[in-house]
């Protein structure tokens, strides 16, 4: 049964084209550096000086950045092109990786948190887009289902990785967590490298938009409720996201003493147990695909499971 799935995922990806099968790596890639440090920021920005008030600030500022840039990133991604907003949030990727590295107090990281909020809202716009222009229709669910497990493996072991090193290098202190930046820096200046050399939207596939910003924005809300629901919804969850993922790490350690395996093998966890749970809905994805609640309910479903159990 196993070697049947990896066979049509192999047949699957093989019969692609190029674009794909490039962000595939690339997606892979980024999933690996941002686990490195994504539950390590919180405890690196309180031990630099910050208290528990000024790191909800920061991670504010960074939300902030996320939703500025938010509305015109897809379009801005029509007119220019996939490859380019690639080339453009790598960078910035880049330069939070260095602030985080040099920082010597906590306002260093106020700017390079905007920057990460800003780079990932970018990934997180632009890569979907790929799934959309290169695959047909039939197949979007399966390659998105794909991906996502795919570039979802090496987040099993980056935070391991990650403890190890900081294990070696001095515990969850600064001087600890310094060095996962520095080799950030490093990973994604070879994803840039990398993007820059082999990932090149298809002219013929990919059709240029020369509506204007508002245009768009007109005919997407025309398009009937469920976009505007959407837009509800994801604002909710991403309050909720918000509000787990600033403090969770600083829980741990400060009020429960775990140490960084803990931190690590809990994001480790969250994604052995995401991984089979996305593979499942997207699977059935075309059954659903016209049942109005079936996004809701499956986000219930995973929002309940992944309710922590706070004990003292």
């Amino acid at each position: 049964m196993i070697n049947k799935a990896i066979k049509r995922g192999t047949d699957f990806i093989k019969r692609q084209k190029r674009p794909f099968k490039v962000n595939m790596i690339r997606a892979s890639a980024n999933t690996f550096l941002q686990q490195l440090t994504t539950q390590y920021r919180s405890i690196y920005i309180l031990r630099l000086g910050a208290t528990p008030l000024q790191l909800g600030v920061i991670d504010s500022i960074g939300g902030i950045a996320a939703t500025a840039i938010s509305p015109s990133t897809g379009w801005l991604a029509d007119r220019c092109g996939i490859r380019k907003m690639f080339l453009i949030s790598t960078p910035i990727m880049i330069a939070s990786s260095v602030l985080f590295a040099l920082a010597f107090d906590w306002t260093w990281t106020i700017p390079a948190v905007f920057l990460a909020f800003m780079a990932l809202q970018i990934f997180s716009t632009a890569c979907p887009m790929v799934c959309g222009n290169y695959l047909k229709n039939e197949e979007r669910a399966t390659g998105k289902q794909l991906c996502d497990t795919l570039s979802a493996i090496p987040g099993l072991f980056a935070p391991i990785v990650a403890a190890t090193l900081i294990s070696r290098l001095g515990g969850l202190s600064t001087n600890g967590i310094r060095p996962l930046y520095v080799l950030q820096t490093l990973g994604f200046l070879l994803v840039l490298v990398f993007t820059y050399k082999f990932y090149f939207d298809t002219l013929k596939d990919q059709e240029v938009i020369h509506s204007s910003f508002f245009s768009g924005v007109k005919r997407i809300f025309k398009e009937g409720k469920s976009v505007k629901r959407w837009i509800i919804y994801s604002s909710l969850s991403s309050a909720t996201m918000y509000l787990s993922a600033t403090y969770l790490s600083a829980f741990v350690t400060e009020v429960k003493q775990g140490d960084e395996f803990v931190v690590g093998m809990m994001t480790t966890a969250s994604f052995i147990l995401a991984t089979p749970v996305v593979s499942s809905v997207w699977s059935s994805s075309r059954y659903f695909w016209e049942k109005e609640n079936s996004v809701c309910y499956y986000s219930f479903v995973l929002h309940i499971s992944s309710a922590p159990c706070v004990r003292r």
